[in-house]
């Protein structure tokens, strides 16, 4: 399915908080009594970014709208170093217009090291999680000298959250005067698990159809693909975007799903509390597919193979 995405990683993280505010925020909703967790925790750890963030909210008999003040501290912990980070609280409107509690804190936990989080109330109650940060990895691609090109995503405990593929093309003929578009694709059907990590299988002939298929001629018809040198899409930059996620993204079925956010008793790690705190990161490497696999498809082969940094022909002035 063809989608145009902002953010992999990001989107999670979206998904994570409007599931948890969507339920603190209906008033007629009650929770089983007798719950003594003090705190509903929700977040996502990424070894990219600076600063981490992660939602907090109150677990009463009664979910509300919470207010300006929370009873809660935050304290996280390196497990390996014992090094200790301090969160500060931040009050932000929803889309709902009820606040929620964001609390943050500047470091960045490094790939494959182990962190404790713990909120705490001033009665002594308290919430915590355990969260492994995945080890970094990397991609590199086999080509077999036609139209299915394979990408190798090589990482040890971790999890393959989410793959695309994002084709760089141009309008052919006078590519070089024609806007350059970008189309991604999923590639859920399209991995599968080796000992060391992944393999995912590129059809690149396959998405060339399905991008023909939303450009039409001068009469309204579709392009007729047996004669692509009067209509046809000059390929100038492939690459393969991953959402990194460490072993806690498994749910029971061992397949992550986003409906598991739809109940905060379906997936959580938290201890004493609900909640899912994870980690994950984006990351991208292009591919360069060779001159015979481009030649195994109906693209025109305008992909820039140098290693001088540019990736376009028409960008780079080739042409």
């Amino acid at each position: 399915m063809l989608k145009i995405r902002i953010g992999l990683l990001s989107r999670l993280c979206l998904l994570i908080f409007v599931s948890t505010v969507a339920l603190a925020c209906e008033e007629d909703v009650t929770a089983p009594s007798g719950l003594g967790e003090p705190f509903s925790v929700y977040g996502v750890l990424n070894p990219r970014l600076n600063r981490q963030s992660i939602l907090v909210s109150p677990v009463s008999d009664l979910l509300r709208p919470i207010s300006d003040s929370l009873d809660a501290t935050v304290v996280s912990m390196d497990v390996k170093t014992g090094e200790t980070y301090f969160w500060k609280d931040s009050v932000v409107t929803n889309e709902t217009g009820h606040l929620d509690h964001v609390f943050w804190s500047d470091f960045r936990p490094p790939f494959d090291s182990q962190h404790r989080i713990d909120v705490l109330r001033s009665d002594g109650a308290g919430s915590s999680v355990e969260v492994e940060i995945p080890v970094e990895v990397t991609i590199s691609e086999y080509d077999m000298g036609n139209r299915y090109l394979i990408a190798i995503v090589r990482g040890n405990r971790a999890n393959l959250v989410r793959t695309s593929v994002v084709y760089y093309v141009r309008r052919f003929p006078e590519p070089c005067t024609n806007p350059q578009f970008y189309y991604e694709f999923d590639h859920v059907d399209d991995v599968r698990r080796i000992h060391d990590g992944w393999e995912v299988r590129i059809d690149m002939s396959e998405h060339y159809f399905m991008m023909a298929s939303y450009y039409v001629n001068d009469t309204g018809q579709p392009w007729n693909l047996k004669f692509p040198i009067s209509n046809g899409l000059a390929l100038t930059n492939i690459e393969l975007r991953v959402t990194i996620g460490n072993l806690s993204w498994d749910n029971v079925e061992g397949e992550f799903s986003e409906d598991v956010f739809s109940h905060p008793r379906t997936l959580s790690n938290v201890d004493n509390g609900f909640g899912f705190v994870a980690s994950g990161y984006n990351q991208q490497a292009r591919l360069l597919p060779s001159t015979s696999a481009v030649g195994d498809t109906w693209f025109f082969d305008y992909v820039m193979r140098s290693s001088d940094g540019c990736s376009d022909y028409c960008a780079c002035g080739q042409f």
